[in-house]
C-alpha cells in the first residue's frame, strides 16, 4: 500500500514539475515575442562616405525622421535589444561629418532604441531595410558642376515667405524671381513629442534672406527654414494632433503652398507643376 502511495505521489510531482516547466517556457517565449535582437553593427568608411549596417534576427519595426539645429537623422527601432558585445562608443570610426548617439527609451510602449546621427550640412543620407538588417548610408551631397546655377554665379534666391489666411485656407508663397519646379516634398508623422510636419527641399537656391522661423498659429503652427548644402529645407509644423491637408503648386512667383483650415478634414497632399 505504501509503495502504491509513493508511486502515486511521485507521478503527481512529476506532472506538476512538467506543467511548471512548460508554463515558464511559454512565458519566456511570450516575453521575447516581437523583440528585435541587434546582433552586430558593422561600419565601412570610404573617404567622405560611410555605411553602417545594423544586423538583426528578424524584420525590424522602425520609424525615421529628421531634427534640426543641428541637423540630425533619428532612427527609432521598436523592441530592440543590443548585444552585450556591441561597444556603442566604437561603432563609428573617426570621421569629420557624423557622430552617433544610442539611447534606450524604456518608458515608451513599445520600448524604443534610438539611433541619433548628427550629420554635417555637407552630407545627406539614405536608409534601407535589407531583410532583417538596416543599412544607413551617409554620403556627400551632389557637387555642383560648371554648368550649374551655383557655379555660374546666377544662383536662384528665395526672397520671402508671404503668408495670407482667408476663406478657411492659409496660403504661403515661397517668393522667388522665377517659378520653382525642381523640389522634393515629404512628410514626417508619428514622432514622439514632436508635431507632424510637411517639408519641402529645394536645391541650388539661396535662402539667406528668409527668417529662420515664422509663427502662423492656425492648423499650420509655424514655418521653419534650415540651410541644407546649396539649398534649403522649409518645414511646416502642424498645430493640430494630425497633419493638415495641403496643396503645392508651381507659380510664376515661385512656389505656392495652400493649407486647408477646415477642421476634421482628412490629411491629403497634391503636388502640381
Amino acid at each position: 500500500m505504501y509503495m502504491k502511495l509513493s508511486t502515486y505521489y511521485l507521478a503527481v510531482f512529476c506532472s506538476l514539475f512538467l506543467m511548471l516547466t512548460c508554463n515558464v517556457q511559454a512565458t519566456e517565449k511570450q516575453e521575447n515575442k516581437g523583440t528585435y535582437s541587434i546582433q552586430s553593427i558593422a561600419t565601412d568608411l570610404q573617404g567622405n562616405s560611410l555605411v553602417m549596417l545594423v544586423k538583426g534576427d528578424s524584420a525590424p519595426a522602425y520609424t525615421m525622421y529628421e531634427l534640426f539645429s543641428p541637423a540630425r537623422l533619428v532612427l527609432d527601432i521598436a523592441e530592440a535589444d543590443l548585444a552585450q558585445s556591441i561597444d556603442v562608443e566604437k561603432i563609428l570610426p573617426q570621421n569629420s561629418f557624423a557622430t552617433l548617439k544610442i539611447t534606450t527609451l524604456n518608458d515608451k510602449k513599445p520600448k524604443i532604441t534610438r539611433f541619433e546621427i548628427t550629420l554635417a550640412e555637407t552630407h545627406t543620407y539614405k536608409v534601407n531595410r535589407l531583410e532583417n538588417n538596416l543599412s544607413v548610408r551617409l554620403f556627400p551631397r551632389e557637387q555642383t558642376t560648371a554648368a550649374s546655377p551655383v557655379a555660374s554665379g546666377t544662383m536662384l534666391a528665395l526672397h520671402d515667405l508671404v503668408v495670407r489666411s482667408q476663406n478657411n485656407k492659409t496660403e504661403i508663397l515661397l517668393q522667388a524671381d522665377t517659378p520653382i519646379k525642381d523640389f522634393r516634398q515629404e512628410t514626417a508623422t508619428g514622432r514622439d513629442g514632436l508635431p507632424d510636419s510637411m517639408f519641402i527641399d529645394i536645391n541650388n537656391i539661396d535662402g539667406s534672406e528668409l527668417m529662420r522661423e515664422k509663427t502662423v498659429g492656425t492648423n499650420l503652427d509655424k514655418i521653419r527654414v534650415a540651410t541644407r548644402g546649396t539649398g534649403v529645407r522649409i518645414v511646416f509644423d502642424s498645430g493640430q494632433d494630425t497633419l493638415f491637408s495641403y496643396d503645392i503648386q508651381t507659380v510664376p512667383q515661385g512656389l505656392l503652398v495652400t493649407i486647408d483650415e477646415n477642421p476634421g478634414k482628412s490629411p491629403a497632399k497634391q503636388k502640381t507643376a
